[in-house]
């Protein structure tokens, strides 16, 4: 039998609006080495969880602002408006939000950003993907996140990006392999159908029971039983 596409319900996720314009002063903590003066007028975005919202200024979110610097005045505008957003919260009340920017009909830069005790980090994510899900390991140290790339109309190819959520840097792989390498890489490769936590470090992802993933092979599986098999991969803490 078919496993069922990730589930993530250990994390209450949800889209929210997005709220933009000009703030004389910031709300939060910059854990980033660029400040703006304080009475400098900045751009923002708002997240809203569970009714609380809170104001992050771009400057605030080096990848986004980055891109941005890039564009006129007008451009900027057009940017900002079809900026996407998801957000989740720890169990001990650390906000995340994945917020997509770049964004065309389907595919968006993606940058995962975290407000924990009143700082705010952020880590850019896999370019031109679709935001899948986000999974916090039981300790809450690792945070899964899963992104996909759609291949024709039946096909969605799956990356992963795991994040120490204390330095919110990038986690080290203990078992590197030819495997992990194709899930963590750039190139999106395989379709992923489910992926849990079984323990503080390691994490389970179920994918097709084939001998390559080029999409010949992932056709003709999806034509048959669909037998799936499940790789375990460690980290470091």
């Amino acid at each position: 039998m078919m496993k069922k596409m990730i589930s993530l319900s250990v994390i209450l996720a949800m889209p929210v609006w997005i709220l933009w314009g000009c703030s004389s002063s910031s709300h939060l903590h910059n854990s980033h080495p660029q400040m703006e003066k304080q009475e400098e007028k900045r751009e923002e975005i708002s997240i809203v969880f569970n009714e609380k919202e809170v104001k992050l200024p771009i400057r605030q979110i080096p990848p986004i602002n980055q891109f941005l610097e890039q564009l006129d005045p007008t451009q900027r505008e057009q940017e900002m408006s079809r900026i996407r957003i998801t957000t989740f919260s720890s169990k001990t009340g650390d906000l995340y939000a994945d917020v997509g920017y770049n964004c065309g009909e389907k595919l968006c830069d993606h940058v995962m950003v975290q407000v924990k005790d009143g700082t705010v980090k952020s880590f850019p994510l896999r370019p031109a993907s679709m935001y899948a899900g986000a999974l916090l390991s039981p300790s809450e140290e690792l945070l899964a996140i899963q992104l996909g790339r759609d291949e024709g109309t039946d096909l969605v190819r799956s990356g992963v990006v795991v994040i120490e959520t204390d330095r919110f840097k990038e986690a080290h792989v203990q078992n590197n392999n030819e495997m992990s390498n194709e899930f963590f890489s750039e190139e999106f490769t395989w379709p992923i159908y489910d992926m849990k936590w079984i323990d503080n470090q390691t994490i389970e992802i179920t994918i097709p029971d084939t001998r390559d993933h080029s999409f010949t092979t992932l056709a003709k599986w999806k034509q048959q039983d669909k037998p799936t098999k499940t790789v375990k991969i460690t980290f470091d803490l």
